[in-house]
């Protein structure tokens, strides 16, 4: 955990990752819980999955160590990047020391023992990426074994199996060097599995169908592939023998001058320079150190650098024991003991890469093989994009432009004699009761415009089927269509002549529509609402127009107007019987306040105080104007429809002058009531209204418990004089007129 942290930092730090830091679609965070996410269904867990990310961390820190130069010879670690050399001895789980001391030095295994010489900084340099690419390499191989161990779950050996085998397909770079070599021979080969698989179904297919094709027809790869890859002169085991010569190995332009000489005569290869007419993808012209090869998918140039160091990938002796020593058992294990030095001299990666590609081919063919083109539409993985030059670019790299020209050799075109009659038909001789399909078919490749065109020697008659070169599918077709061509005519202006009466049917329909609408915009009084008076006469507009040019374009945009206007008739009505709801319950709401207000000017009628009286009477009145008004304002809007229905017909008929004098009266009301659009705020007015009247309620309900009051004072004041009279008639005269005189004044006080 220490060491992977200390190893963590920016990518663009690290010399190896400096050149590309980021990928454009592409989410690290996202990327990195896929893997990790694969490898715990691997069964990769904990103190395993550590390991593999220490490892894979040792390469991506070992590229910062540098190297200077020490004495005369030799070289030592920089002083700079020591840490790096001690974080990724760390992660390896070597000593540093011992690692540095492998890395600055080489050890030379001879028959008389071991020498030790010094290596420069720049020897040191190409051990350090040599360790990297070797340390890598030996993590994918065992993360390979670790894939297969998890994914074999029998008990014992099995003999079938399902395998997947993922090949972009041929590559053509900018600059294609040593690796691109190895993976076009690659598809090279695989092609030659799929040629020989399709000529293998063909050859069946013909056999089965007795027919007589030339087998010489189909294309063949393997002469490249032999240039590639036969001993001694294939263009891999030259590079091969060139391992074997030490320092006095040919590289660059004099390993491609052996080549050139070893292959100019190849129809599959091509000399390059600067004086030859080969150009390379970018458009600049090859040097001596590029060759041509015409492979199945297309002619690719390879340019020679670095071919020799690069196939010898081997890691020296004494750094792979450095490595076997390490106490990371991950690490260790990908390192085993060394083999004999002899054999581990001569096994150089063109070697191991032949190896595998033999093994592979030798399953691939042992295995019913089945073969998915995939197609990448677009880099941006968005659907309903198609970058076209990309997709022709797959096409050719993976050989499916190459597998058409398989296709097409011989005969490819197969096609059952009944479904040649049922489509060729019109091929079918005068009279012919012919029951047998295949003599049916026969006689109709003798028809005097098919023999004309189509020599007998493009087609074939086989057991079910006819068998057809590539283009006589297309010429048999061609020929049908000029033969069907003048009936197909006729046709044409019969469904012409037909259309023209549908059209006039179809355009007394929509008028019927129109006039159907009209007439209910009119019987139900909304005729003169503007949007209907507009889609109306736009209906009438369009009816003219394809009366004019009946066509089916002039009908489409008449059906529409009418159904709109259909739509828009209804929603008038639909509105103004809402209208007119809404309407009758506010006049019965106003007739109820006004019963109300009647009610309460009996009242004010009957109070004792005037002042009283007036008050309550003006309420009263403030209440009844609030409700003329919404009363007026009610008929007002109402009017509105039947207004418009007069406009339209005041110069119309015997009676315009009593619908204009009607109309001018109904303006006079409009003008002088102001006029409120919405029944929000009609609702709103009414229930001032209605508040008002309700205020005058409750003044009348004060009044009349005030003049309630009074009269219980009143009765009172009697009652009080009653018994002062009954109590007069006993009191002596003189006392009486004393008692008497106070009496009366306190009597008054009271009652007031």
């Amino acid at each position: 955990g220490a060491a992977l942290a200390g190893a963590a930092g920016d990518a663009a730090a690290h010399a190896y990752t400096r050149g590309c830091v980021t990928v454009d679609d592409m989410d690290d965070l996202e990327e990195f819980g896929a893997t990790v996410a694969a490898l715990d269904a691997l069964g990769v867990r904990g103190a395993e999955l550590e390991a593999i990310f220490r490892a894979a961390a040792a390469v991506y820190v070992v590229g910062d160590v540098a190297f200077v130069a020490d004495g005369q010879d030799g070289s030592k670690v920089s002083p700079a990047t020591q840490g790096a050399l001690d974080t990724a001895s760390k992660l390896l789980g070597v000593d540093a020391a011992a690692l540095a001391t492998a890395l600055t030095h080489r050890v030379r295994e001879t028959p008389e023992g071991s020498v030790t010489s010094p290596n420069d900084p720049a020897e040191a340099t190409t051990l350090r990426h040599a360790l990297a690419k070797s340390v890598f390499s030996k993590l994918f191989d065992w993360l390979v074994q670790r894939a297969n161990a998890a994914f074999d779950v029998s008990a014992g050996r099995e003999t079938q199996f399902i395998g997947v085998l993922d090949i972009f397909g041929f590559e053509d770079m900018a600059t294609n060097g040593f690796e691109q070599v190895f993976i076009n021979t690659t598809n090279e080969q695989l092609q030659k599995v799929f040629n020989d698989l399709v000529f293998e179904a063909e050859a069946e297919e013909y056999t089965r169908e007795q027919i007589e094709w030339d087998k010489t027809a189909f294309p063949d790869n393997t002469p490249c592939i032999e240039m590639l890859t036969k001993r001694p002169t294939g263009i891999l085991r030259l590079v091969d023998s060139e391992c074997t010569r030490g320092h006095a190995a040919s590289d660059g332009a004099k390993l491609v001058a052996k080549v050139n000489k070893a292959h100019a005569k190849s129809p599959f290869f091509e000399v390059c320079g600067p004086a030859s007419v080969w150009r390379r993808k970018d458009g600049s012209r090859t040097e001596d150190s590029d060759f041509l090869v015409h492979h199945f998918a297309g002619p690719i140039v390879y340019t020679v650098a670095s071919f020799v160091d690069k196939n010898r990938d081997a890691l020296f002796g004494h750094v792979h024991d450095a490595l076997h020593a390490s106490s990371d058992a991950l690490v260790s294990s990908c390192f085993p003991p060394r083999e004999d030095a002899g054999a581990s001299k001569k096994m150089t990666v063109a070697n191991k890469y032949l190896s595998q590609l033999a093994s592979l081919t030798g399953t691939l063919r042992e295995s019913s093989t089945r073969f998915v083109r995939c197609i990448k539409t677009n880099s941006e993985k968005l659907p309903q994009k198609l970058d076209k030059p990309a997709v022709l670019g797959q096409l050719v790299c993976s050989g499916v432009m190459a597998a058409l020209e398989v296709r097409r050799a011989g005969f490819p075109t197969r096609v059952l004699y009944r479904e040649f009659v049922r489509e060729f038909r019109a091929f079918t001789p005068r009279g012919a009761a012919v029951a047998d399909p295949k003599a049916l078919c026969a006689a109709m490749m003798q028809h005097p415009h098919v023999r004309e065109r189509v020599p007998t020697a493009s087609y074939r008659l086989g057991v079910s089927k006819l068998f057809m070169q590539s283009e006589v599918l297309y010429t048999l077709q061609s020929i049908r269509n000029a033969m069907l061509y003048p009936f197909v005519r006729r046709l044409q202006r019969w469904w012409i002549k037909l259309q023209g009466s549908i059209l006039q049917r179809k355009l007394k329909r929509c008028g019927a529509d129109l006039e159907a609408a009209r007439a209910e915009a009119s019987i139900k009084g909304v005729a003169a609402v503007a949007a209907v008076r507009d889609v109306l006469a736009d209906a009438e507009t369009a009816r003219a127009a394809a009366a004019a040019a009946p066509s089916a374009e002039a009908i489409a945009p008449l059906r529409a107007a009418v159904a709109k206007a259909g739509k828009v008739v209804a929603a008038a009505v639909a509105k103004k019987e809402e209208a007119y709801r809404i309407r009758a319950e506010f006049l019965a709401e106003i007739d109820d306040a006004y019963s109300r207000c009647k009610a309460l000017r009996a009242v004010a009628n009957g109070l004792y105080a005037p002042r009283d009286a007036e008050g309550l009477g003006k309420a009263c009145g403030g209440a009844e104007a609030q409700l003329g008004a919404c009363r007026a304002e009610l008929l007002t809007v109402a009017s509105a429809w039947d207004q418009g229905v007069l406009a339209l017909s005041g110069s119309q008929g015997p009676h315009s002058l009593r619908r204009a004098g009607t109309m001018a009266s109904m303006r006079n009301v409009a003008a002088a009531t102001q006029h409120v659009d919405t029944h929000e705020a009609r609702r709103a007015r009414l229930d001032a209204a209605l508040g008002a009247v309700r205020e005058a309620e409750a003044l009348s309900a004060r009044l009349l418990e005030k003049q309630r009051l009074l009269d219980e004072a009143r009765r009172e004041f009697q009652a009080a004089l009653d018994g002062a009279s009954e109590r007069l008639a006993v009191i002596p005269v003189e006392q009486f007129i004393i008692q008497g005189i106070r009496a009366v004044s306190d009597a008054v006080v009271a009652a007031r």
